[in-house]
This record gives C-alpha cells, structure tokens and sequence, in this order.
C-alpha cells in the first residue's frame, strides 16, 4: 500500500495549537470564578487529590501514547496495515486501565479523607481506555481530536458555570471535568473506521508491546515524578491546602502558556517519524533542519512569554484571581522561567530522541531530573513551601534539557541553537523595555494591563516583522 498524502505542517501545527488553545484556555476562562467561588484551600484539596490519581492514569497508559504514535507513524509511511497493531495496543490500555481502576479502589479510596471526591477522580483513570489520540496524531488527522475534545471541554465549561455554585461543589466540578475529559476520548472512535488500514484481525498478541511500552513509561513515570510530584509533596510536608491552592493556580496558568510553546511538538514528532522511515528521504539532513526550526519556534515565543509574564504578574493576579491569591504572583515570575526550557526539551527529546528509537536516553534524562526535583523538594518546601517547589520544577526542567542537549549534540549544531537562543532573547528584552517604560506610566487597574499586553504583543511583532524573521516561515511550510 502507498502512504496517505501528508498534511502540511502548517495546518497540522495551528491544528493542534489551537486544540491545546482551548484545553488551556477554557481553565483559565473558568479560572477566576473557580477561584472565587471554591477558594483557595478547596482548590489546594483537589489538587492533592487530583496528584494522587494522575499516577495510576499514567500506570493505565503504561507508555502506549508515544510508542503507539510512533509506530503508527511509521506504518503510515510504509503504508502498512495498522487494524492489528491498533487493536492490540487498545486492548492492553483497557487491561492496564482495569488493573490501575482495582489498585486504586482498593488502596487509595480507604485512605482518602474525601472519598467522594476520590470516586469521582476515577474517571481520569477510566479516560485512559477510550483515549485513541495517539493514533490520530500518528496518522497526521489532528482536525479529529481537536473537533471532539474541543467541543467535549467547551460544553464541560459551559457545565462548570452552570452547576458549580459554592465551596460544597468541588465534587461536581471534578466529575465536570473528569466528565468531560472521558466524553472526548469516547467521541473519536466514530472515526476509526474510516482511517484504519487493514481488513482481517488474528488473534491478538499484546505481549510484543509489553517492553517497547514500558520503555517510555520508564520516562514518563520520571517525568511525572517533576511535574506532579511536587503537589503531593507540598500537600505532604506543609499540611497546607492554601500552599496547594496558590501553587496549582500558578502551574494552571503556565501550563496553558508551555501548551503554546509545545503545541507543535506532536506534529513534528510524527513528521520526524515518517520521514526518518521514509525511503523517500535518504538521510538526516531535513530532519535536522526541522529540528533547527522547532528550536526557533520555542526561542521565539517561549522567551517573549516569559518576559512577559515577569513584567506584568503582580498587575494579572489581583485581577484575574482576586485579593486572596497574592502569593500567586512571584510564583509566577519563577515558574515562567520553564516555558523556553520544556519547549527545549520537548525539541530534543520528544521529537528528536523518540522518534529515532532512543527512549533509553530520554529516560535517562528524565530520571536525573526526577531525582534533582525530589532533592530539591525535601530540602525547599519545609521552608520555603510552594516557592521552594516552583524552584525546584526550574532546577528540574534545566537539568533534563542540558542533559538531553548532551546526547543531541553530535546531530544537532548547538552553537546554531545557542545563536538562535540569543537572538530571540534580545528582541524578547527590547519588548520588555518597551513594558517597563509603560508600566511605569500607567496606573493599575485591568484596562492598563490589557494595555501592556497589547503594546508588547505589537512590539515583538513588528521587530519579527522588520527583520523578516525566518520563524514566519512557519506560515508556509
């Protein structure tokens, strides 16, 4: 079989950004009134909870996403069949989703001080078994998740204003979200049929997957150890649902921001994949060029993001969020810090080491910062509390980026990527001037804000613009 017509990475790529727009925007639409109406120590609470139930979705998955991506990837520039291998893999994720929905009923609900919360956060587990974006992605059709999971997250929205009225009401809020979440993955199968090569099925042999799975769950274990890990331990060691509180609302909003920054890192990867096993293109020189320009996409909008959020974090949080969430702000100035660096390692590691077979080092590098994150949570948040861990999330994040940098580096030119660092790192500092000399003029107050916003936003444009800046380029690919 011939390979389907790629789509081009421009449309895939404002695809899938604008699919990770609205799974990030739509918390953050609902964010000041969550804020208001649960306040920060429910927050905090479900965020604890919501940490403890994110490990066993990460155990029900076991890894399938990436390696399910990959290699439907490569079959789809083979144009090999894909019926056999899909089915397989989904009936491993729905075994794996059973095992983790039994351990978690039998072990975390008779400890848990909310089990009703803790019941209805199983649907997160449960979402796991219906989610087949990875085969959507591998075969390039971003159009169907961001049609499904778009519309799904945007009526959960739309249920939060609508059912969720008080403090009393953060069990509705995650059964909402959780709800919704399941909804969306359900929807896709619709359009399996239609993309699925192959016609007849064997028997099944889910074993074969058990090992090359586990090599990427290896890495996502670890990086989970990073990225959620530190609300369990800040829940663990301050005892604190407001400390829990403050810190999720910062991690929500630099998520969203990361999204943008990363959004194109699933179309690349699949790009990456086909062409390393296509035979139409012999060696690794476009996939280093792509490589190179995924770079500049993350300097070229991770760093004016970060800029921008150190400038204007003590003026977004009182109006966003209200009076109670104060010490919100610095942790957004520190955090914004791992919006360039994830974009950096998501570069070298998922689009670079994934798709060319080497889990091995990305978990490697995963790990190191896995065991440099709990170091610093130990000795950071007894004293310094949720600060102490958005420290530690930097220090982590940096420590698997220049590793991974490390292993990259005879196959990517670094000093090209530290040129590009920065240029991008100068015209994100003329922005932040040109922020500093109007913050300095304008009152407080929202409308000043959006102001700012706007006036930086129009800077950095017209400098990318003036000096036809190659990451327009990105228009036309």
């Amino acid at each position: 079989m011939k390979p389907r017509s790629q789509n081009s990475l421009t449309k895939n790529y404002f695809l899938n950004l604008g699919y990770q727009i609205l799974i990030s925007v739509l918390p953050l639409v609902t964010a000041p009134y969550l804020a208001r109406v649960l306040e920060p120590d429910r927050i905090g609470e479900y965020s604890f909870a919501q940490s403890i139930t994110s490990y066993f979705a990460l155990f029900a998955a076991l890894g399938t996403s990436l390696y399910g991506q990959r290699a439907i990837a490569a079959r789809e520039a083979r144009g090999e069949d894909q019926r056999q291998f899909f089915a397989e893999l989904a009936l491993l994720r729905a075994v794996c989703t059973a095992l983790a929905l039994g351990v978690y009923f039998a072990v975390i609900l008779p400890l848990s001080e909310n089990p009703l919360l803790t019941t209805v956060l199983a649907a997160q587990v449960l979402a796991v078994a219906f989610d087949v974006s990875w085969f959507f992605q591998g075969v390039e059709r971003f159009q169907v998740i961001t049609l499904c999971s778009g519309a799904a997250r945007t009526l959960g929205a739309a249920a939060i204003f609508l059912f969720v009225k008080s403090r009393a009401d953060l069990e509705k809020y995650a059964l909402i979200i959780w709800g919704a979440a399941l909804l969306g993955n359900a929807v896709q199968w619709a359009f399996l049929p239609a993309l699925l090569r192959g016609d007849r099925l064997t028997r099944p042999d889910v074993a074969r997957h058990l090992a090359p799975a586990l090599k990427l769950f290896i890495s996502l274990a670890a990086i989970q150890a990073y990225t959620v890990l530190d609300r369990t331990m800040i829940g663990l060691i301050t005892r604190s649902d407001f400390e829990n509180g403050y810190y999720d609302q910062a991690q929500t909003l630099i998520t969203t921001l990361v999204a943008l920054v990363t959004s194109f890192s699933a179309v690349m990867a699949s790009r990456v994949t086909i062409l390393l096993h296509s035979e139409e293109t012999p060696g690794r020189q476009p996939v280093r060029e792509l490589i190179l320009f995924s770079f500049r996409l993350v300097f070229a909008l991770g760093l004016p993001i970060m800029a921008g959020v150190m400038l204007i974090a003590a003026r977004f949080v009182p109006v966003y969020l209200g009076p109670d969430y104060g010490p919100v702000a610095p942790l957004l100035r520190v955090l914004s810090a791992i919006v360039p660096i994830i974009g950096c390692s998501n570069v070298a590691g998922m689009q670079l080491l994934v798709p060319s077979g080497r889990e091995r080092l990305l978990t490697r590098s995963v790990i190191v910062g896995a065991l440099v994150n709990v170091a610093l949570n130990a000795l950071l948040i007894p004293r310094f509390r949720a600060m102490g861990a958005a420290s530690a999330s930097v220090l982590a994040e940096l420590t698997v980026t220049g590793v991974q940098l490390y292993f990259v580096r005879r196959e990517i030119p670094i000093r090209r990527v530290l040129r590009l660092l920065a240029r991008y790192a100068l015209l994100a500092g003329a922005m932040a001037l040109a922020g500093g000399a109007l913050c300095a003029v304008l009152g407080a107050g929202p409308w000043a804000m959006l102001g700012i916003m706007a006036a930086c936003a129009v800077v950095y444009l017209a400098l990318l613009l003036g000096l036809k800046d190659p990451v327009l380029a990105i228009f036309s690919m």
